[in-house]
This record gives structure tokens, sequence and C-alpha cells, in this order.
């Protein structure tokens, strides 16, 4: 199976940067992963980006990556902190949905209800407004499938996680995939299992009075 090369973008992090430009920041993460693992990619499979070292505009190199691969993706985890932007950056989203054929965006959140309002899909005044778009709804894990999914997360960062802390977890959040998914980012940079547990306990609460 041929593999798409894709950019994982964290919003949270890009609008703590600079919510002025956050253009800026995303262009310069790009950058630094595009001269990895896509650069990487043309060695191994015969074909991968050019990009000047000194360029800094996000619309180029995304277009660049459009004109060099047959299908690419870049994912904005926690898309709906893109809403504090200084400027409205749906109008982006719109203007690659229009011009880069060959680029995938996907956008995750784990507040549902707040990405959809600041996507607006449905506002026929909205630059998103009429374009195609899918839904991909997650359930939530079963017992077993919440554990198989810790398991693998943490084995990906070489992390041994004694089983009662993961069954803790699987326990207390429920199966929720994104309840999970930031219980193991927690863990990753450095948390023990309770500090991590009571970090995602408090971002559910804020995220439940939000009205999600």
């Amino acid at each position: 199976m041929k593999k798409i090369p894709y950019i994982i973008v964290d919003a949270r992090k890009v609008i703590s940067v600079n919510a002025h430009n956050p253009a800026e920041v995303i262009a310069k993460d790009i950058l630094k992963l595009a001269y990895g693992r896509l650069s990487r990619l043309e060695t191994v499979r015969g074909y991968g980006i050019r990009l000047r070292s000194k360029s800094r505009e996000l619309t180029e190199i995304l277009e660049k990556i459009n004109e060099k691969y047959e299908r690419a993706i870049v994912a904005f985890d926690e898309a709906q902190y893109l809403r504090f932007a200084h400027t409205d950056f749906t109008l982006l989203l719109a203007w690659i949905y229009d011009n880069l054929q060959d680029l995938v965006i996907v956008l995750t959140g784990s507040q549902v209800g707040v990405l959809e309002k600041f996507l607006r899909f449905n506002d026929y005044k909205a630059p998103l407004y009429g374009r195609y778009h899918v839904r991909i709804k997650l359930p939530c894990f079963n017992p077993s499938e919440a554990l198989e999914f810790l398991e693998r997360g943490f084995a990906e960062y070489n992390m041994n996680v004694p089983t009662w802390e993961l069954l803790s977890a699987v326990k207390t959040l429920d199966g929720v995939p994104g309840w999970l998914t930031h219980y193991g980012a927690y863990r990753v940079d450095g948390l023990s299992h309770w500090d991590a547990i009571e970090k995602v306990l408090e971002e559910a609460k804020r995220v439940y009075r939000v009205g999600v």
C-alpha cells in the first residue's frame, strides 16, 4: 500500500505562540517537518518537495506540497483553537479547498460543537459554505479497544506504563478517544498517572461548560 505523506499541526501551540499571525507559525512548523519526513520520502520513493529555506509564506509552502505529491495530508489537531486567530482562518481553508486539489485537510477537535461553530459550513456568508466535507464520528472504545489504543500509543514512544495505570485510565475516561489521547499526551509530557487523569478531567469539565 502506498503511504500518503502527512503533517500534523497542533492548533493549540500555534495560537499560543502567535494568535496574530498563526500562518507564520504553521509555515515554520511545516518547513521543519518537510525537510525531515517529506524530504526523506524523496530518497526512498523518488519524489519530494523543494522549498526555499528562507520562504515563510504558508500559501507558497502548501502550493509546493500540492505540486509535488499525488496526495498529501495536513491535519490540524484541536482545530477549534484556530477560532482565536486575529484573522478568519477559514479563509485560508477555503483557499486550499478551491486551489490545492491534491492537498487533503483534516480537522480534529475534542470540542466538536465549538469546531462546527468555527467552521460555519451552513452559514451562506461564511468562507467554507458550500464546500464538500466529510464528518467522521469516532465512537467510544469498549474497554479492550481502549486498552489496546493506549498500549499502542505508548509503544510508539517506547514507554512501559504499568497495566494497572492503563486500566485505571480506561475506567475513568470511559473509552472516549479524545480523553484517552489527552491522557497519553500528558503522560508522554512527563506527568504522573494521577496528574494526567486530573488534567484530563479538568479539561472535560471546561468542554461541557461550553455546552458541546
